[in-house]
């Protein structure tokens, strides 16, 4: 009624100022808020793109756009009240929550049921599982995350001999003496072999399902502090791979690059209209992206993204260097290069295998003189995310969005024309190349012991073919490459 005839200005003379949302006026006075300098805003920023601080989504719908800007979604790994106190330590930067959660960027959002994962880590999902049945059961656990119970049992989360079960304080969890007979079920990701019938014949498959576990409370005890040294093992694998990574990309030098990869989702060919036998019979696209980093001379951190898209579906270790070769030759265009530091997750048909160390070893040996020292990084299972799963999205999205505007993508051709302009460098790989790089790979290869408890393998060009192999950020052993040396010498 008051602004209806104009006179809410005469009435907040005497009409009482309230600051509930009944109120019939609004209080003039406003929240002050902290005003962040642009070096302040890209610190929040970097901080909330670190992979220890939320992750990239891969899929091709997973983006956020705000005003114009459309950028690859990433979810947060915890809650910004959470992270408040992280930033705050590691930064010395004091803002309060409120702030930060103002200054983080709009496309690292919190995680919502449909941003649900389907590739999660087994261990992180069996312990949770306990975990939460413990939680519900009302024992002895006082945390629903399982980095804070690991922390109760650890002297120091970051400490090699503490979570390695060397140190003497913390290396033997402690369980309740009390003892508890009850029925109890929960749930584990395990491995079943099922018998099928195959074209009339009885086959048997290695299959993985979630499986109703019945046992009592005190067995689900002990099972549970059975499994917290592995889990201590796997949480400071995944804090010192984060913390290499964002080291090297600190200390990156004008002669280093650091490259992250990784295969992305099959991309399934499209046609703008199809009949009825083609939508049932459609053909997939192999697609490896990837991350580089290189230091400029005006010591500024520059990173290009790429792909290379192949009709060959095999991602076995031969085809990982199909697919790496041209990709090398244009980074090492820069003469200056000589050293390269590569991040992967750690599946053992595609990366972690000694075919690929092979293959890594005698590409850089007999191709890429230039180079004289090189590194692997092996990430945690289950846990090596990264921005270049970003890469296959924006591939497949920006293929989507063509095939809506009635254009087909129905080989790799079609796809790979569609970045000859993006600042996304997208290169083709040749269904014979890669089939021509499996007749290559030799009989016989140097073994490499206790691969699957290597995190890091580092070389250096010498007079002999040698590997230095590491757990974390430990020295083991020094390997000898024989079979190597011999093919030098052809």
């Amino acid at each position: 009624m008051l602004r209806k005839y104009k006179l809410l200005h005469m009435a907040k003379t005497f009409l009482p100022k309230e600051r509930t949302s009944t109120s019939i006026l609004k209080s003039d006075t406003k929240i002050r808020e902290v005003v962040l300098t642009a070096e302040v805003r890209e610190k929040v920023k970097d901080f909330f793109q670190r992979d220890d601080v939320s992750r990239m989504c891969p899929g091709k719908r997973d983006f956020v756009k705000r005003n114009g800007v459309k950028k690859q979604k990433r979810l947060l790994l915890y809650t910004v009240k959470e992270l408040t106190s992280k930033f705050v330590q590691e930064t010395g930067i004091n803002l309060p929550y409120a702030t930060l959660l103002r200054a983080k960027p709009f496309w690292v959002v919190a995680p919502t049921f449909r941003d649900r994962e389907s590739c999660l880590c087994v261990k992180h999902e069996n312990f949770e599982f306990k975990l939460n049945k413990l939680k519900n059961l009302q024992q002895f656990v006082n945390h629903t995350s399982v980095e804070k119970t690991i922390e109760d049992y650890s002297c120091d989360i970051t400490s090699y001999d503490c979570m390695n079960g060397i140190c003497d304080t913390c290396k033997n969890p402690k369980l309740e003496s009390a003892d508890n007979a009850d029925s109890v079920t929960y749930f584990q990701w395990k491995s079943v072999i099922e018998e099928k019938i195959v074209k009339g014949e009885n086959k048997k498959f290695k299959i993985t399902k979630k499986a109703a576990i019945s046992s009592t409370v005190n067995e689900l005890k002990t099972a549970f502090i059975e499994d917290i040294p592995v889990m201590k093992k796997h949480l400071y694998g995944i804090y010192i791979y984060n913390k290499l990574k964002k080291e090297m990309k600190e200390n990156l030098t004008e002669e280093e690059v650091m490259i992250q990869i990784d295969f992305s989702e099959n991309y399934t060919t499209k046609y703008a209209s199809e009949i009825q036998s083609t939508h049932f019979a459609k053909n997939q696209l192999s697609i490896h992206t990837g991350v580089f980093y290189t230091r400029n001379v005006d010591n500024g951190l520059k990173s290009t993204s790429f792909a290379t898209v192949s009709e060959n579906l095999d991602h076995q270790a031969h085809a990982v260097w199909a697919h790496m070769i041209p990709i090398l030759q244009i980074i090492l265009k820069n003469k200056h290069i000589n050293t390269i530091h590569i991040y992967s997750d750690g599946p053992t048909s595609q990366y972690r295998n000694r075919t690929n160390i092979h293959l890594w070893l005698q590409t850089l040996i007999k191709e890429f003189q230039q180079i004289t020292k090189a590194t692997w990084t092996y990430s945690e299972p289950g846990h090596g995310k990264g921005p270049m799963d970003g890469v296959g999205g924006t591939l497949k999205r920006t293929a989507d969005r063509r095939v809506l505007m009635g254009h087909d993508i129905k080989t790799s051709s079609d796809l790979v024309d569609l970045f000859k302009e993006s600042t996304i460098l997208v290169k083709e790989i040749p269904h014979d190349d890669i089939s021509t790089a499996k007749d290559l790979v030799p009989k016989i290869i140097d073994a490499i012991p206790g691969i699957m408890n290597i995190t890091k393998i580092t070389w250096q060009r010498g007079p002999e073919v040698t590997i230095k192999t590491y757990r974390h950020d430990r020295f083991e052993k020094q390997l000898r490459m024989s079979m190597l040396k011999m093919m030098e010498k052809f």
